[in-house]
């Protein structure tokens, strides 16, 4: 590890609050003043522990915390996790999330995860929890691979979202703001006891925001247009048994993210976009005169998603030992157009119509001997997840529908059925060697089947069209599946226009881990774990060779860390750091590749490894009464040791010796608040403070791949229990300075292209809550 990486680990932060053992009770921000730091209750090892106690780099989130980092989606998360960077999808936008962190993510839209979300302990789809930030009891961001108690595709980590459950008591809010941009929000949770048994929670936020950025030629962009519901069922006929049912409904109708066209490669030959489209290098100009809050769009993109999950938590409690059943089903329908390159031209647009399905269902045993010093827990886990189109507002229904056309070349339309099936075992002992020493082991292995069906075709319209077909007539349609190569578990029937395919992956995930409380107040760890993604199918290309298939990754981390709370007279103090090294093998990258028969291709390739190394600090003090300080910082790098892929240009690049980049290599976050009591309510300012550092999205360091630091600016000031009443109030602000900054690079390179799209600008407005 670097001596710059170990300076980092010694400036970190805690992100936490006085108040959050009384929010996880879903009390007001009025909470009672304090001098010291409240107790931080974590489920990072699937059972409740207090944070300092936990040998693992866990950030937690309480209501009050999200309100003053102005948190209200997964993108605003990332300002306020060190080593989190949330990135849009391909297909679902801004709507959804992708998470990166220690450098593990998705290597694209059809490929596994590197980091997973939970409800409630149940993994759900990104769109069920983009916007979900309402009626939370935290939010807890887990770093590094959690495969042994989270399962696969973990590998960067975990984030649990905790909704709270209902309770024996009649009580609720409603909160309303509004804002700059026409901004409406509304927000309301009721609790009611229907019996001393039984217990029933209803909640739900809805959002209409004008977009941000402005179209000269159609609606606007980057517009909000959401709702969300939860309600939750809970029956504890006994001391024994606990039973909570949720479910929850999404639904989001936007205008999607404006892509702004950054960088265009003068024309050398098809499938260059300036070649393509003449008009392409005038209507660039023309972007970057109108700046990146306007476009000139005679049509304008759309998302539109709807999704619902259900789950049920059953727990059972018996003297030592503990039983618990966890159940989710969660289907969600996705349809969009998206315009990718930001002119004002069909081509280069893609459709989506994609009915996704997930259950899950898994079986947990914990318990305690030998007086406590043997901790254990173990449990079987099923997944079965699958795809399909459906037609929807969509011209063609399909999976995946690639238009290049100017103005009409050829639609590409995909329908793709994916089903995919993984099961899991699992045991991890934790031992008390010592009343100060304590070792972990984990075991659980992984087999996983995947299957795919798809049919891909070529419509052809009027026009010059690209390589490889050239139409004999209007509206001739071409089955674009290759007959050949063909890979070992893949078939094709060209006739028919179908292909079916199937792969098995199977491996082990572990952890080895040691802990040592040598004083009151300070935890020593380190741990070693091994970590498992698994393989998958390129189901957007045509090829169905041996790039078809991609390949599992693989993951080794060791993590050492420290985590300290003292008082020093009447000062507070939680000191908390770690550092981690990773060896990365058979890692998985995305690159969109012309291929001279196949066409263009976009393709997940495993190749060779990486290491990646970095650490992340985290600090909280009370110097005074009332006055809570915090400071976060996060360092990241890396570099591939071997490994080549193949480029846009068709060719092999060696990446040995090239630095991984995914996410910041350096980001820091400030926040003060300070609690005021007044005789029109407790009065509470706050600001926060987060800065990142400029990186390249991909390995490629081209102008258009970078996205420049930046620093955000946020304020809140809370007036709760207004003149002794249930009524709070608050002015807040987001991006005060107005930075413009990029969200995530769009990677056309082999169409000669770069777009992004941009964050939200400067926000605020005004915010009332009444509780009751």
């Amino acid at each position: 590890m670097s001596g710059a990486t170990a300076v980092l680990l010694g400036l970190g932060a805690y992100v936490a609050a006085p108040s959050l053992a009384q929010a996880r009770q879903a009390s007001s921000p009025a909470a009672e003043p304090s001098t010291s730091i409240a107790e931080v209750i974590v489920t990072a090892r699937r059972t409740e522990e207090n944070l300092q106690d936990v040998p693992l780099t866990v950030t937690a989130m309480s209501p009050k915390i999200l309100a003053e980092r102005a948190v209200n989606d997964v993108y605003a998360l990332q300002m306020a996790t060190p080593s989190l960077q949330v990135q849009g999808t391909q297909s679902e936008g801004r709507a959804s999330g992708s998470y990166v962190i220690h450098g593990q993510k998705a290597a694209g839209d059809d490929a596994p995860p590197g980091v997973v979300a939970y409800l409630n302990e149940v993994p759900v789809f990104g769109a069920e929890i983009a916007r979900s930030f309402f009626d939370i009891n935290n939010v807890q961001v887990l770093k590094g691979p959690q495969g042994t108690l989270f399962g696969r595709n973990t590998n960067g980590g975990a984030i649990l979202f905790e909704s709270v459950a209902p309770s024996a008591h009649f009580e609720g809010y409603a909160t309303g703001r509004i804002g700059n941009l026409n901004e409406r929000y509304g927000e309301a949770a009721i609790n009611i006891p229907l019996s001393d048994k039984v217990s029933l929670r209803a909640a739900g936020n809805i959002e209409r925001r004008d977009g941000f950025t402005k179209n000269t030629e159609g609606a606007d962009l980057d517009n909000l247009n959401y709702e969300n519901a939860r309600i939750s069922l809970r029956v504890q006929p006994n001391d024994v048994v606990d039973n909570k049912l949720v479910v929850n409904y999404s639904h989001s109708n936007e205008r999607g993210p404006a892509y702004i066209l950054s960088d265009l490669a003068p024309c050398s030959s098809p499938p260059a976009m300036s070649c393509i489209f003449p008009a392409a290098t005038s209507q660039f100009a023309a972007q970057q005169a109108l700046g990146i809050r306007k476009v000139a769009l005679s049509t304008p993109g759309y998302i539109e998603i709807k999704a619902y999950g259900v789950s049920n938590t059953t727990t059972f409690q018996l003297d030592n030992l503990t039983i618990k059943n966890v159940f989710g089903y969660h289907d969600a329908k996705f349809q969009g157009h998206d315009d990718y390159d930001g002119i004002d031209s069909t081509g280069l647009t893609v459709e989506y119509a994609r009915h996704a399905k997930q259950l899950s269902e898994e079986l947990q045993v914990q318990g305690s001997l030998l007086d406590d010093r043997l901790r254990l827990i173990g449990g079987a886990f099923y997944l079965d997840t699958s795809e399909d189109p459906f037609k929807g507002r969509t011209a063609m229904g399909g999976t995946s529908v690639g238009y290049v056309d100017f103005p009409a070349f050829f639609v590409n339309p995909q329908y793709t059925h994916r089903e995919e099936t993984s099961k899991a075992l699992f045991a991890q002992a934790s031992y008390k060697l010592t009343d100060t020493l304590t070792v972990t082991g984990g075991y659980r292995y992984t087999w996983d089947e995947t299957e795919l069906h798809d049919s891909q075709y070529r419509v052809f319209f009027p026009g010059t069209v690209l390589l490889p077909f050239t139409p004999p007539a209007t509206g001739f349609s071409a089955c674009s599946l290759l007959a050949a190569p063909i890979s070992p578990g893949v078939t094709v029937d060209t006739t028919n226009c179908m292909r079916s395919a199937s792969a098995k992956f199977a491996a082990g995930n572990y952890i080895a881990s040691m802990d040592w409380k040598p004083t009151e107040g300070v935890l020593l760890y380190t741990s070693f774990r091994h970590g498992y993604k698994s393989g998958g199918f390129n189901s957007t290309s045509s090829y169905s060779g041996p790039g078809l298939i991609f390949q599992p990754e693989k993951l080794n981390d060791l993590e050492v860390g420290f985590k300290t709370q003292h008082r020093f007279g009447d000062v507070d103090v939680r000191f908390n750091g770690s550092g981690f090294h990773d060896w990365y093998d058979g890692l998985q990258l995305t690159n969109v590749v012309v291929d001279p028969t196949a066409g263009p291709q976009s393709l997940t390739q495993t190749i060779g490894k990486a290491k990646l190394w970095g650490g992340e600090g985290e600090l909280i003090v009370i110097p005074v009464r009332n006055l809570t300080l915090n400071a976060t910082v996060s360092y990241f790098d890396g570099k591939f040791t071997q490994g080549t892929i193949i480029g846009t240009n068709n060719m092999p690049v060696n990446l040995a010796g090239v630095r991984y980049n995914s996410q910041p290599k350096l980001t820091y976050t400030l926040n003060a608040s300070y609690g005021l009591d007044t005789d029109f309510g407790r009065l509470t300012p706050s600001v926060f403070y987060s800065w990142r550092q400029g990186f390249y999205f991909t390995y490629e360091k081209s102008p258009g791949n970078f996205i420049s630091s930046y620093g955000l600016l946020n304020a809140r000031i809370d007036l709760a229990n207004v003149a002794g009443s249930n009524v709070n109030l608050a002015l807040y602000g987001k991006n005060l300075t107005n930075k413009a900054y990029a969200q995530t690079v769009n990677l056309g390179q082999a169409f000669g292209y770069l777009s992004r799209f941009y964050g939200e600008p400067r926000i605020f407005g005004l915010e009332a809550t009444v509780k009751f």
